[in-house]
């Protein structure tokens, strides 16, 4: 994937997140496009309708809130979803790519949605 193209792709998912307020620096850049789909954690749609930066934990770790405290705790195969973004009617791919992430021969992994940015308003 060329510079160009990393960045054609990278604007939608800024386009998606809308303004980011909490985290000026979690926009989705170029660099960033370019290393998930090396890593192989990117995957965007042949139309570019809708793409997904996500890929199965690697480690266990703690999920902690803004106050520090623990909410939860990702387990080593579990589906960790970094970004997403669809255009109109195309929710139900995302939803559906990432039910099919979720498969594994001993049942369903659960899914994090890690670094998403929550102040998305549709």
């Amino acid at each position: 994937m060329d510079k160009e193209e990393s960045r054609n792709i990278s604007k939608l998912f800024i386009d998606y997140d809308g303004e980011v307020q909490i985290n000026p620096f979690a926009k989705v850049h170029w660099g960033k496009i370019q290393h998930h789909a090396l890593n192989g954690s990117l995957y965007i749609d042949n139309d570019k309708n809708y793409g997904i930066i996500g890929d199965t934990s690697k480690t266990n770790r703690a999920v902690r809130d803004f106050s520090n405290q623990v909410v939860g705790n990702i387990k080593k195969g579990d589906v960790c979803i970094n970004r997403f973004f669809y255009k109109e009617g195309y929710h139900d791919h995302v939803k559906n790519y990432i039910s099919e992430m979720r498969k594994s021969p001993f049942g369903e992994r659960d899914v994090w949605f890690t670094h998403v940015n929550m102040e998305h308003k549709p």
